[in-house]
């Protein structure tokens, strides 16, 4: 079966993401808890996971990085007009993405 480079590249978001939380909660289990926006528990299994774990999470069929304030991407777009017309279609992609779940 061929993946297409769309899901290769969720994947790759993903798992980034993933590694990134873990690295951060393997330094400090607050920051990583606030950063993430997770829990201290969370963020500890997290600090525990191995990398086979963390590939089997990077599922690109789930959007592991969610935004928080709506409000504040809205905010970043005004303000930042150059990046607008690219930021806007990775996010009409990732929101067909969503819901084709």
């Amino acid at each position: 079966m061929e993946i297409n480079q769309e899901t290769r590249d969720l994947y790759e978001l993903n798992l980034a993401y993933l590694m990134m939380l873990r690295e951060r909660a393997r330094k400090d289990i607050g920051d990583a808890a606030v950063r993430f926006g997770i829990d201290q528990t969370l963020a500890q299994s997290f600090a525990d996971s191995s990398l086979e774990q963390l590939r089997a999470m990077a599922n690109p069929s789930l959007m592991q990085v969610k935004m928080r304030s709506p409000q504040q991407m809205r905010s970043l777009i005004r303000d930042n007009s150059d990046n607008t017309s690219r930021l806007l279609s990775t996010i009409s992609m990732l929101s067909e993405g969503a819901d084709n779940e």
